[in-house]
């Protein structure tokens, strides 16, 4: 929270994640060196603080802060160009016919959008990559595309509705799920997301997502980038804001009144 004269700004994280799919069983990006390759040539802090200008926190996890199970997961996703250049020649050695081409499509072509995949292309490009961008501003058009097999890496959000982390990683990576755009197939996935839904004890409950989580970066099928954050400026006199990390919607309306009027 930071009050002016005027005005009141309240910044909060949500349960928010931006990040890249990747589509692993892409001709071109099944190989998952290469796919760690493009995770490790990123820097998320300087992502997050220089180019995006501090408005979001560098991702270390899939769960963002706040949900149940969140645990900084900073090894998997760490920067190393050094690692990165020995991922993109083993992806090599493995398949000597990889692609040197990728193309991330994107549904915004806004100037933040633009300075991110400006940013991730240069550090892709260090890696003898050549990285094309496809902007498809119609959401639906954007949708299909990014659920047909010409689909490489696309740029994308996901929001919890509610702070469960099966809420996440169910809908993200069950081989099952109408939104795994990403291709990912794992029955032993699978199976622990079902175990972990019957689990009542939320330590253990927590204790099987985080293995989960775990289990699905070592593979790199998503690039997380950064949590989303929540900001609203109100005017001096509202009071009683509660922002949720669910996002303003989910705001408690009853219990914000006006400075000067009286209130219950």
């Amino acid at each position: 929270l930071s009050e002016g004269k005027d005005y009141q700004w309240f910044h909060r994280p949500s349960l928010g994640l931006h990040f890249y799919g990747i589509r692993s069983d892409h001709t071109v990006l099944k190989d998952a060196a290469l796919r760690k390759a493009l995770s490790l040539a990123i820097d998320r802090r300087t992502l997050a603080q220089q180019v995006l200008e501090g408005q979001f926190e560098p991702a270390r996890s899939i769960l963002p802060p706040g949900m149940p199970a969140h645990q900084n997961l900073e090894e998997l996703l760490s920067h190393d160009m050094t690692a990165a250049r020995k991922h993109m020649d083993q992806a090599l050695k493995d398949n000597m016919g990889t692609a040197r081409q990728i193309e991330i499509v994107s549904a915004s072509q806004s100037a933040f959008a633009r300075k991110e995949l400006d940013y991730v292309r240069n550090r892709w490009q260090q890696l003898g990559l050549q990285v094309d961008i496809k902007f498809i501003a119609d959401w639906g058009e954007f949708k299909r595309y990014i659920k047909s097999d010409a689909v490489q890496i696309y740029r994308y959000v996901w929001i919890a509705d509610m702070p469960d982390p099966d809420n996440f990683l169910s809908p993200l990576f069950a081989s099952d799920s109408p939104v795994n755009f990403t291709g990912f197939r794992n029955d032993q996935i699978d199976q622990m997301l079902v175990e972990a839904r019957g689990i009542v004890d939320p330590v253990q409950r927590a204790e099987m997502y985080q293995k989960i989580e775990e289990r699905i970066l070592q593979t790199c099928p998503i690039i997380p980038l950064f949590y989303l954050s929540i900001d609203r400026v109100y005017q001096s006199e509202v009071q009683g804001i509660k922002i949720s990390a669910l996002g303003a919607t989910e705001m408690p309306l009853h219990r914000v009144w006006l400075k000067g009027q009286s209130h219950q």
